[in-house]
């Protein structure tokens, strides 16, 4: 969407496809989005097209299509008083003072009429058969002057809150970014109201208030410092285990010295003292003794 201000008004334009009529060739089409009870302006599109390609246009009136058929626009003086919803006071532009719920979905076009400036001339050769014997000859002929009509057409799209769909997006109906879309009819003249939240302001409520950071800041200060303690005092705590953490003892620091001597810490801890292939061999060794114990004692037992 494309945004334009037209009296303080945001309005959306569309493009559409251009088409042709039988009133002439439009050349552009659009959908304008005026709120209820609002003004509006809409440029005829048309005559810029035709100044953008240096053509002069001959005549330019503004027409409004209806169901009873099409009404032409009637011109006003500037500075006159009006009370046509509908007026131009210059061929560009056409003015709509407070639109209501009647007028949406009204299509106002701008026609544009161009003339050519110098007429055209058919130059043509003529045979004439005279006596049995041809003759040519040439004749030039004028032809009618054409004129070339240029329609700029836009459908106007009266904003009136509409329904929130959980569907769509965004509610083109809807111009109220950070509010609530209100209708005050309390009059016979309807007009579109909005309630920004505290944030923002503005007619739209798309305008931020001046200091909402600090402001905003200052309201989730208190979450915003819990959190922070929490994390340093995470941190905090961390630290401390690491340093207070129990240094590991060694046995030799555990045992009473006096009785090194005596204590033969292979025997106790083989496995620190001796490799895979020492273990194997005392295993063995220790078995071989276990076999020969058991051999005694069967001997002692026949005797």
């Amino acid at each position: 969407f494309f945004i334009s201000l037209f009296f303080g008004v945001n309005s959306h334009e569309v493009y559409v496809d251009k088409d042709y009529s039988w009133d002439g060739t439009i050349v552009h089409s659009s959908v304008l989005f005026v709120p209820l009870g609002f003004d509006a302006t809409i440029n005829c599109d048309a005559l810029d097209l035709l100044s953008s390609v240096h053509v002069d246009p001959a005549k330019v009136h503004w027409r409004r299509l209806t169901d009873a058929g099409t009404v032409v626009v009637p011109y006003s003086v500037p500075g006159a008083k009006s009370t046509e919803r509908f007026y131009s006071t210059s061929h560009e532009v056409l003015y709509v003072f407070g639109v209501q719920e009647g007028h949406n979905n009204t299509v106002v076009e701008c026609h544009v009429e161009h003339e050519e400036e110098n007429p055209q001339k058919l130059d043509v050769t003529l045979t004439q058969n005279v006596a049995g014997m041809k003759a040519d000859s040439k004749s030039s002929f004028d032809i009618k002057e054409r004129r070339s009509r240029f329609v700029s057409r836009t459908k106007i799209v009266v904003q009136d809150c509409g329904e929130d769909d959980e569907r769509k997006s965004i509610n083109e109906l809807n111009p109220c970014m950070y509010g609530v879309c209100l209708i005050d009819n309390s009059t016979s003249f309807h007009r579109l109201q909005c309630m920004c939240v505290e944030q923002y302001t503005g007619e739209y409520c798309d305008v931020l208030v001046s200091g909402t950071f600090w402001r905003e800041f200052l309201f989730y200060s208190p979450v915003l410092a819990h959190l922070a303690f929490v994390a340093l005092f995470t941190f905090h705590q961390c630290c401390v285990a690491r340093t207070r953490k129990v240094r590991k003892t060694a046995l030799e620091d555990v045992l009473d010295k006096s009785h090194a001597d005596r204590i033969d810490m292979k025997k106790l801890y083989p496995a620190v003292y001796y490799d895979a292939t020492d273990l194997e061999q005392m295993t063995q060794s220790e078995e071989d003794e276990k076999h020969d114990d058991k051999g005694n004692g069967n001997d002692k037992k026949k005797n």
